[in-house]
């Protein structure tokens, strides 16, 4: 018996068996919304879009952030809806010369769609403010939409009767994963174009609040970083660093990469800031690593959230519906204003903890830190997240044959000391640029339960 799961009571005789035999492919719920879209106005998904897939997947990680074209991954779309120019620091880019060499890699235009296919796969995205896009093996697109509103659609394709038969198509092998044509047979409800057009216009009032904020964001940032003197700093590409032996001796280090200059110019505008400076590991109330979890349960009010560093985006802790764990099994948990970032895999992106959030479990692949209240953590997140920071931190997580960040490796991290008069300033129109984000992402809840209640209706 499968727990959790509502088991349909129903002939066989009365299913189209198809080539599925697991269980949870005959839930009553799955096979009421089949029953319901069938019943209405539904084609196949086939119908509406032409289906393309890669079969790249980069393997030198020098492609990333040198091109022209943004690279989708599957965890570019999970939390992330609408693809625009204001997440550009969501996903990185590749060379066009690279993709048109390369023959295995599809382009996506502006109004395509994308899916994931594999890692967390079910999740749509549509390309908006990019002319054209290129899709890495862990997603799929839906290109030339016709028939359907591409912003319904993605609404459809988020909302319970697209992303219940999107989850009901998953295969499990090594790991789930969907496939062009599990994804073809997909039925989409078409309501009156009227309709279509309403939902789209919720859409981009979403995506308009997203881009104000994000600007807003982007602008503080600038602020934060002219008032500390690094604001468009970039390295001077000097090719030669002299160290003493002491230096080595030190830093316990003797990767060439550790000792480049540009890591001196940063340090240097640190130290000489009109505020001060402070080493993290003198300064930190306390730092821990989360918990591993064998097993993620569905959101439930007994359960607590289990923050992955996949979660951690844009300042914030991403949350969904599906990674819930038990409070009993978890000794370590994040409070209200800790900080945390991931410490394997991608390095240097870093999260404030919100009310929402606490008492949450972290993954083992997390750090959590507090800092003591003089300083804010919201300001001190975007500048952990801004590009100098980051230089500081990627030097940190170097030397290994995976960047990996840990507790002892952290502290020696330099940051200046910001006037609280100047943290309550930018700490104010950070809070702003949340709240903008808050009012985009209620937005496209609406969207999605509009598509719901005209179905259900």
């Amino acid at each position: 018996m499968l727990e959790g799961l509502e088991i349909s009571e129903v002939h066989l005789s009365d299913i189209d068996l198809g080539d599925r035999i697991d269980a949870d492919y005959f839930t009553k719920e799955n096979i009421q919304i089949e029953k319901e879209l069938k019943d209405h106005r539904s084609t196949e998904l086939r119908n509406l879009a032409n289906f393309v897939a890669s079969a790249f997947y980069p393997a030198a990680t020098q492609l990333y952030e040198i091109g022209d074209t943004p690279f989708i991954r599957c965890v570019d779309c999970i939390n992330y809806p609408l693809i625009t120019k204001s997440q550009d620091n969501i996903f990185e880019n590749i060379p066009m010369s690279f993709v048109k060499d390369n023959k295995g890699i599809s382009l996506l235009n502006k109004n395509d769609i994308v899916i994931t296919k594999v890692g967390s796969p079910c999740f749509a995205s549509l390309v908006y403010e990019h002319d054209v896009v290129a899709l890495s093996r862990t997603v799929m697109g839906l290109k030339d939409i016709h028939g359907v509103n591409p912003f319904y659609l993605l609404a459809f394709l988020r909302s319970k009767f697209g992303l219940s038969q999107l989850m009901r198509a998953r295969e499990l092998t090594i790991q789930y994963q969907l496939t062009l044509e599990r994804v073809k047979r997909i039925l989409v409800y078409l309501p009156s174009f009227d309709i279509q057009t309403t939902i789209e216009s919720v859409i981009k009032q979403s995506i308009e609040k997203q881009i104000r904020s994000q600007a807003l964001y982007t602008e503080t940032e600038e602020i934060l970083l002219s008032e500390l003197g690094l604001k468009d700093w970039q390295p001077k590409n000097e090719n030669v660093s002299l160290k003493r032996l002491s230096d080595f001796a030190s830093s316990g280090r003797l990767d060439a990469e550790y000792y480049q200059s540009k890591y001196d110019e940063i340090e240097n505008v640190i130290k000489s800031y009109k505020g001060g400076y402070f080493f993290f590991g003198e300064t930190i109330e306390y730092i821990f690593t989360g918990e591993y979890s064998e097993e993620y349960k569905s959101k439930a009010d007994d359960l607590i959230f289990y923050i992955r560093s996949l979660n951690i985006k844009n300042g914030t802790i991403e949350k969904d519906n599906s990674h819930y764990v038990s409070p009993a099994i978890f000794k370590k948990v994040v409070k209200t204003g800790n900080i945390i970032t991931s410490r394997v895999g991608t390095i240097g992106v870093f999260a404030e903890v919100d009310k929402s959030l606490n008492n949450a479990a972290c993954s083992d692949n997390v750090l959590c830190f507090n800092l003591p209240n003089q300083y804010n953590p919201a300001v001190y997140t975007m500048l952990l997240n801004s590009k100098p920071i980051f230089e500081l931190v990627d030097r940190l997580a170097r030397g290994s044959v995976q960047q990996r960040l840990n507790q002892e490796t952290l502290k020696d991290l330099i940051l200046p000391i910001i006037p609280e008069t100047t943290q309550s300033l930018i700490a104010e129109k950070i809070q702003k640029s949340f709240d903008l984000r808050k009012q985009s992402k209620l937005l496209l809840e609406q969207a999605r339960r509009m598509v719901e209640e005209e179905i259900e209706k």
